[in-house]
């Protein structure tokens, strides 16, 4: 099993099956993703969301993949150790090779925050123009993020896993005082 970088706790039976070019377009509702699976960087299917609420599916007449072996695929993969739905798995793939391009395009000293909700997944990211290098730089940062509606927590690109940032203060929570739930 392989363990998705960008995805905690998402195991996947092999990394030869990855997403290549990835297409959003905004609509009126969200946005629109069209992407290329691949193995080993031959193209065998589309991934594809309208953007309109519903699901995310592969369209693959390939003989090399089909749907047969996204099922196969989708049963071996484990999230936390659950089965995984096919929808939010291709979901995963996408954001695992829209991350790493971000992160393959940084400046030299910048990183990228992300925000994950509840499941683990990413609901956002920022660039961030440099990488913090202690504790009073990671506050700070957290500070200035933007409060999520639906992530439950801001992390950061380390060079080689992702880092969780110090949860942001409330308005009124000073130095040294309990922040009651």
């Amino acid at each position: 099993m392989v363990i998705l970088r960008h995805t905690p706790g998402l195991h996947v039976p092999y990394a030869w099956l990855r997403v290549g070019s990835v297409s959003r377009r905004s609509i009126h509702n969200g946005a629109a993703v069209t992407a290329q699976l691949t193995i080993n960087g031959l193209i065998v299917g589309l991934i594809e969301n309208d953007g309109n609420g519903g699901l995310t599916e592969l369209f693959s007449p390939n003989y090399l993949f089909g749907w047969q072996r996204m099922n196969a695929y989708r049963t071996a993969s484990r999230h936390h150790g659950e089965p995984i739905a096919e929808d939010r798995l291709l979901d995963a793939l996408v954001t695992e090779a829209e991350l790493d391009k971000a992160i393959a395009g940084l400046e030299p000293g910048a990183t990228v925050a992300r925000l994950i909700d509840a499941c683990d997944y990413t609901v956002d990211t920022q660039p961030v123009a440099a990488a913090p290098r202690d504790q009073d730089a990671e506050r700070l940062l957290a500070a200035t993020l933007p409060p999520g509606r639906t992530g439950t927590r801001w992390q950061i690109w380390s060079g080689h896993g992702w880092t969780d940032l110090p949860p942001r203060r409330s308005a009124g929570h000073r130095e040294g005082q309990e922040t009651l739930p």
